[in-house]
């Protein structure tokens, strides 16, 4: 069980891409030896850093390119036919079978689901507990000395060609301590594609219960008329301790929680198993937070205990949102 912070005005911490723009990857690895002091968390981003992925089509669009707050570069998956396989000078992996299908199945109709790239060797999964989640993935470790509680991140895709929209439509964040055992962060599927024309990231609030130093992005499915994944900027905002995130609250009608803890019959505090668009739900928390004394919560009270979620417990959880304590 963490501690909960009481902090106001939280100003989290942006881990990646860098706020100073003389520190960029050019390569999967970087070691930062010069404290870059940004936050009110007294973290100064000094340590090792080092960026991977499922595949990536040549040196161009490596993954790498994802962390560097360039809208003109990007990470892009391997796909069939891929002229430049076997030519990447990236460290990290080597792959053991050329793409003989695109990743996403280019569907005109319907979504385009994951579908690998055509044999065992590259149809990719993660295993996130006992779940294996299929799909193609992007990962950065950060530096050891402080694991982070992730607060929010945002993700920018290119800008649609033909009306072709570029987001994905689901995906999973997941977390770890060792880059092996992956535990559930968070999870999006969305009802509708996410204009990128404007070249903003779409921003995903969270609360984290847990500290890690590996964080992977899991893509499962694209929106309809994709074959390949395009990631322009995968930026993340944490803590280096857990604080609740209020925006969470915002459009609560809409989510079912899965995590939560009561105490004396007084809900405490509630996760969601799926985290609130700021683009799309910010408009709705000020007047959410008021109706239910949210801004006024003592945040030293709170407490987080994981619970395994389940249909009912999550009916429960839900009408409990909705009591307000003596």
């Amino acid at each position: 069980m963490s501690a909960v912070s009481s902090l106001n005005n939280i100003n989290p911490i942006q881990l990646v891409p860098f706020t100073n723009n003389d520190v960029m990857f050019t390569s999967s690895k970087l070691t930062v030896s010069k404290p870059i002091v940004d936050n009110s968390f007294n973290y100064t981003h000094m340590g090792d850093y080092e960026i991977s992925a499922s595949s990536f089509k040549n040196d161009a669009c490596a993954p790498y390119h994802a962390f560097n707050n360039l809208s003109s570069s990007y990470w892009e998956t391997d796909s069939s036919g891929n002229a430049d396989f076997g030519n990447q000078t990236t460290e990290k992996r080597t792959y053991s079978a050329a793409y003989i299908q695109n990743p996403y199945s280019n569907s005109t109709l319907a979504n385009s689901s994951y579908q690998g790239g055509g044999v065992k060797a590259n149809n990719w999964s993660t295993l996130v507990g006992q779940n294996p989640i299929p799909g193609e993935w992007l990962q950065i470790s950060l530096p050891t000395t402080q694991p982070i509680f992730l607060y929010k991140y945002s993700i920018l895709t290119p800008v649609p060609v033909g009306g072709i929209m570029t987001f994905p439509s689901k995906f999973m964040i997941v977390g770890s301590s060792d880059g092996v055992n992956w535990d559930y962060i968070d999870q999006q599927s969305l009802s509708s594609p996410r204009d990128t024309s404007d070249e903003k990231p779409v921003v995903f609030n969270l609360n984290v219960t847990k500290n890690y130093n590996y964080y992977r992005l899991i893509v499962t499915e694209m929106f309809k008329q994709n074959s390949v994944l395009r990631i322009n900027e995968w930026a993340l905002y944490g803590t280096t301790e857990h604080v609740v995130n209020k925006e969470t609250f915002v459009g609560m009608s809409g989510f079912i929680p899965t995590t939560y803890q009561i105490s004396q019959g007084k809900i405490k505090y509630v996760d969601y198993k799926n985290s609130v668009s700021l683009e799309e739900q910010n408009k709705k928390a000020e007047s959410y937070m008021l109706e239910n004394g949210l801004e006024n919560q003592n945040q030293n009270t709170l407490d987080i205990n994981l619970v395994l979620p389940s249909f009912l417990i999550s009916i429960l959880a839900f009408s409990f949102l909705f009591y307000r304590s003596n």
